[in-house]
């Protein structure tokens, strides 16, 4: 009798060491899940820094946006990003403040300035050739 209480002891014993060693297992799950976060948000970001890397890009984006309406606010606390644009003063919700801004504009734009056709139109005017070269 004694000893059937000392073996389920045991018992249970083992069970908690079981569960601990899964639960070890799991955290370094945990931690691996949690690396691979952290560097895809450092991709999403370096990404967003490149795709609006051009400072003449984030200017116009938010002139037009004025012109269609945004928000004066908003559009003014993002102005300061136009100059200092890196990695020690962008993050992503500044990326996706301007992504926003971006769909904004697009949803705004006459319908016929989305159209492949204007835009290579416009590259081959003088209009877009001006532009492209200042």
């Amino acid at each position: 009798m004694f000893n059937s209480k000392i073996d389920k002891f045991l018992e249970f014993d083992n069970k908690i060491s079981d569960l601990k060693t899964k639960k070890t297992e799991y955290l370094k799950v945990i931690q691996g899940l949690d690396e691979q976060i952290s560097n895809t948000t450092d991709e999403r970001l370096n990404y967003g820094i490149k795709h609006y890397l051009d400072k003449q890009k984030r200017q116009e984006l938010l002139e037009t946006a004025a012109k269609y309406g945004y928000s004066p606010e908003k559009l003014s606390q993002l102005q300061k990003y136009v100059e200092e644009w890196n990695q020690d003063v962008i993050t992503n919700d500044v990326l996706d403040s301007f992504r926003m801004i971006e769909q904004f504009v697009y949803e705004n734009q006459e319908t016929y300035k989305g159209n492949i056709m204007y835009k290579f139109s416009k590259f081959l005017s003088n209009e877009g050739r001006n532009s492209n070269e200042n």
